[in-house]
C-alpha cells in the first residue's frame, strides 16, 4: 500500500518534531518514532480506525509520552501523582475536570480508558511539578503571558506572531495573507453586529398595541 503525506500535513510534522525537541532532545525523536509507528500500523491494517470526513479513517496514535514520568523520572508515577495531589489541595479539587478517564482506541482496535487532559490541563499540572525539566514549560509559559500583555497594548503584535507561526509551519505566502485578511474582516462584522446590538439593547421600550 503506498502513502503519501499532504504538503501541509508534512510541515506541521516537522514543525511538531522540532517543537518536542526544543523541550527535550529525547521528545522529538520520540515523538516521531510514535507516528511512525500508528503510520506503520495504518498502512498495514487500513480498515482499522474510526470513520472521519470524505470516506478517510483515523488511526490515534499510541500516548505519546507520560507527562508525570517524562517530567519527573519517576519509578511510579502514579504514586507521584497522588503525593502531588496532596501538596496541591486546589490541584486535587479539580483533578476530576484536568484529567479525565476517556475511552481511547488503542493499538489493536479496542477500546480503553486513558488519563487525558486538555492543552490547559496539562500546564496546570506541569505548575505542580518541582522538577528541573518542568522549568523550561514554566518558563515558555511565563514568556507566553508576558507576550499576550504586550499584545492587549499593541493588538498589531498579535498579527505578527500569527504570520510568524504561519510561516514556521511552511504554509505559502498568499494562504498566510488570505487567512489574515479573512480574520480581519471576521473580527470588523463581530465588532459591527456587537455595536448594533448594544445600541437596540438602549433603545426604550414602548407599548406594542394590536
Amino acid at each position: 500500500m503506498r502513502v503519501r503525506f499532504h504538503d501541509a500535513a508534512m510541515a506541521e510534522l516537522a514543525w511538531e518534531v522540532q517543537y518536542y525537541a526544543k523541550l527535550n532532545p529525547q521528545l522529538g525523536e520520540r515523538f516521531a518514532t510514535v507516528v511512525e509507528r500508528a503510520l506503520a500500523i495504518a498502512t498495514e491494517f487500513p480498515d482499522m480506525g474510526s470513520p472521519y470526513k470524505y470516506g478517510t479513517r483515523r488511526v490515534f496514535p499510541k500516548r505519546f509520552v507520560d507527562v508525570v514520568s517524562v517530567l519527573t523520572d519517576s519509578a511510579d508515577p502514579r504514586q507521584y501523582i497522588k503525593k502531588m495531589r496532596s501538596r496541591d489541595p486546589e490541584l486535587d479539587a479539580n483533578w476530576g475536570s484536568t484529567c479525565t478517564p476517556l475511552a481511547l482506541q488503542a493499538a489493536d482496535g479496542k477500546q480503553r480508558e486513558t488519563n487525558c487532559a486538555n492543552t490547559e490541563g496539562l500546564f496546570r499540572i506541569i505548575q505542580s511539578i518541582p522538577s528541573p525539566k518542568a522549568e523550561p514549560f514554566k518558563r515558555w509559559l511565563a514568556q507566553v503571558g508576558y507576550e499576550r500583555v504586550k499584545e492587549i497594548e499593541n493588538p498589531e503584535l498579535a498579527s505578527a506572531r500569527a504570520r510568524e507561526l504561519c510561516q514556521a509551519k511552511g504554509y505559502p505566502q498568499s494562504w498566510i495573507e488570505k487567512r489574515l485578511r479573512s480574520i480581519s474582516v471576521r473580527g470588523e462584522l463581530t465588532d459591527e453586529w456587537k455595536a448594533r446590538v448594544s445600541s437596540l439593547t438602549k433603545l426604550p421600550n414602548k407599548p406594542t398595541w394590536l
